[in-house]
């Protein structure tokens, strides 16, 4: 079941007529399940798990940057992680079908990550209790799949 939240300041939020709706702010089994997962991310120490992730990203990720021309960007956030696939780094233009390539080498190496038609990121948001070993496996797995298309 949705689930959904308004979240604001008691100065802001307190001074306004507008209605935000409750479509999906009360429906009883989402709001249980809303709690048990924060208690999940609280009691398997998550957080701990995204610093971890972001970690292993920066080692093995970042550094793609520097190794292809076609990677424009490697941004790294917690556990989310994107790579940005450029034409030209100098006037930034998106490589598309560059991001494509390597988004379906990547599903045929094993690793599906997020991949919007005709954009030129792809984006990865692993479980934040992933191992670090299959993580790292899936940044070796991206490095294949831009040197394969970069050839």
């Amino acid at each position: 079941m949705p689930i959904a939240a308004t979240l604001g300041s008691e100065e802001i939020l307190g001074q306004t007529q507008l209605f935000t709706g409750g479509t999906f702010t009360w429906p009883p089994a989402s709001a249980t399940a809303a709690l048990k997962g924060i208690e999940v991310i609280e009691n398997e120490n998550m957080l701990a798990g995204a610093a971890r992730l972001e970690q292993l990203a920066i080692k093995h990720l970042k550094p793609l940057k520097d190794k292809y021309e076609l990677v424009g960007d490697v941004r790294v956030v917690g556990a989310w992680t994107c790579v940005e696939f450029v034409k030209d780094r100098d006037t930034k233009e998106g490589a598309p079908e560059e991001a494509a390539a390597v988004h379906f080498a990547n599903l045929k190496g094993g690793v599906a990550g997020i991949y919007d038609h005709d954009w030129n990121l792809i984006r990865w948001q692993p479980a934040l209790n992933m191992p670090e070993d299959m993580f790292i496996r899936a940044c070796d797995i991206m490095d294949e799949s831009i040197a394969a298309v970069a050839r």
